[in-house]
Parts: C-alpha cells; sequence; structure tokens
C-alpha cells in the first residue's frame, strides 16, 4: 500500500514539475539557462544522489571509440 502512495506521490511531481519548469522557462531571462523538470522534482534529486556513475570498463571504452569512428565516418567496414 504505500508503494502505490509513493509511485503516485512521485507520478504527481512530475506532472507538478513540468508545469513548474514551464512556467519558469516562460519567465526566465535571455541569457539564463533552461529549466528542465528534474530542477523541480524532489524525486529526481533523490535519484541523482543516490545513484553513483557507472564505471567505464576498457571493454566499454573500446566500444565507444568504434562508435565514434563509426559516427564520425559513416559505415564501419568489417573484415572477414
Amino acid at each position: 500500500m504505500l508503494r502505490t502512495y509513493e509511485h503516485s506521490d512521485e507520478l504527481a511531481w512530475m506532472r507538478t514539475s513540468a508545469m513548474m519548469a514551464m512556467q519558469a522557462n516562460i519567465h526566465r531571462g535571455k541569457n539564463s539557462r533552461p529549466y528542465d523538470w528534474n530542477d523541480f522534482n524532489p524525486y529526481a534529486s533523490q535519484r541523482r544522489r543516490a545513484t553513483p556513475p557507472p564505471k567505464i570498463t576498457p571493454k566499454m571504452a573500446d566500444l565507444f571509440g568504434r562508435m565514434g569512428k563509426t559516427m564520425k565516418h559513416g559505415q564501419e567496414k568489417r573484415g572477414t
């Protein structure tokens, strides 16, 4: 029962924070950064603090490097 309440509360905060971000973006200055709905969502900041950044393994670094080359130069050629 408590989980359902927390989930519905989080969904309500998602809607509310989206409206707050929209209102803040309407009234922000030209030189200020645009607001995101996560800036106003207390659940998003809790989740950000609780989740550690991912660790990049050498295998992942190699994959990201190949993906970057593919995106830069087009299709990657595969040897047979």
